[in-house]
């Protein structure tokens, strides 16, 4: 009976067990994991300063033919929020490319007390040589990371070889908040999907258009398109106030870079407290009354994304009224992927 039972509990929980007899190397991957350098930019929002510290979007590729994969890791956690799962908010996220496809394959789940994990992700692999993608945490910092693969095997870290970089500036929604996992967050799903990189600058409670941070957006080089998801958080007020600064400030350094505007998704919660579904509606009113207004005083290359019901008409697509599920982030790419490449098509 006891071991019918650990069997059991074995697959209630996914588990895997090691090789026991297969000795491991760890490869320390080095830092940075944080996305802001608060010390260069020290004048930020204290918000941005917190969560730029997070890993949101952040990942090393690498390729192995080990028939086992650990990670060892330690976080800097960020305060936990019931719509926040453990794994977005301090987990690991291991994908393989199949195919040159990336493949989702496990998750490396965080130790449930301490901010410390070593744990084997995936083990009983063939042994072919593969290309692998691990993403780090949404919602904490990284401090230390080593990937474990068998002694005998092959370890390489292989570089990003995307061709087009495009930079997403947004909210908790544009960093991850209620995704799963750290590979189900928007920017890291369009990645896949869409051959580009894309550069996560979610910042959760913040993105309110400020000079600073338009400052920090504009130093990222190379980038290819600006997508400004950053409604949510911003009053009525902001938005009337910062958008057409913000947009100067970033095209003073970066001219001829396409910007496409996109509205705050209906909060589920709007559709009962009136004051939430007032102000929303308003937010979006005003966002696009800045697009029209920048339009009419000759800003080019910039669009606004005209769309409603981002996470589907049946209102099952979040985790709090808010957040969007991996449900909602499916139906969020669905409906604004099309949009997208439209624009890509006329730059890319």
């Amino acid at each position: 009976m006891r071991k019918v039972i650990g069997i059991l509990l074995c697959l209630q929980s996914f588990c895997i067990v090691a090789q026991t007899d297969k000795k491991m190397s760890y490869h320390e991957i080095d830092p940075p994991f944080y996305r802001v350098d608060t010390l260069k930019y020290k004048d930020l929002p204290s918000g941005v300063k917190h969560t730029g510290r997070h890993s949101a979007g952040l990942y090393v590729d690498f390729k192995t033919n080990s028939k086992s994969i650990k990670a060892s890791w330690c976080v800097n956690p960020a305060p936990a929020f019931s719509y926040l799962s453990e794994v977005n908010r301090r987990g690991l996220d291991l994908y393989a490319k199949v195919e040159g496809v990336y493949q989702y394959v496990r998750s490396g789940f965080p130790d449930t007390v301490k901010d410390c994990t070593e744990a084997v992700i995936i083990d009983q692999l063939t042994g072919e040589e593969r290309e692998y993608r691990l993403y780090f945490p949404v919602y904490s910092e990284l401090a230390t990371l080593q990937i474990g693969v068998e002694e005998e095997a092959t370890f390489q870290e292989t570089p990003t070889t995307y061709k087009k970089r495009v930079l997403v500036y947004g909210s908790s929604i544009a960093q991850g908040a209620s995704a799963s996992r750290p590979g189900m967050a928007y920017p890291a799903q369009l990645e896949r999907k869409l051959g580009h990189e894309f550069l996560n600058y979610g910042f959760g409670g913040s993105a309110k258009m400020e000079a600073s941070v338009a400052e920090l957006l504009a130093d990222i080089p190379a980038v290819d398109l600006l997508i400004m998801d950053c409604v949510p958080n911003s009053s009525v007020a902001e938005i009337k106030q910062r958008t057409a600064a913000f947009v100067a400030i970033y095209r003073k350094k970066n001219p001829q870079v396409p910007i496409v505007m996109i509205p705050s998704v209906i909060r589920e919660v709007g559709y009962f407290n009136t004051v939430i579904g007032q102000r929303v509606t308003a937010q979006n009113q005003q966002f696009r009354i800045e697009y029209e207004a920048l339009i009419k005083e000759g800003v080019q290359n910039i669009y606004y994304l005209d769309v409603e019901h981002l996470l589907g008409t049946d209102h099952e697509g979040t985790s709090d009224g808010v957040h969007p599920t991996d449900l909602g982030f499916a139906r969020w790419i669905e409906t604004v992927q099309p949009h997208l490449e439209q624009v890509f098509n006329r730059y890319f």
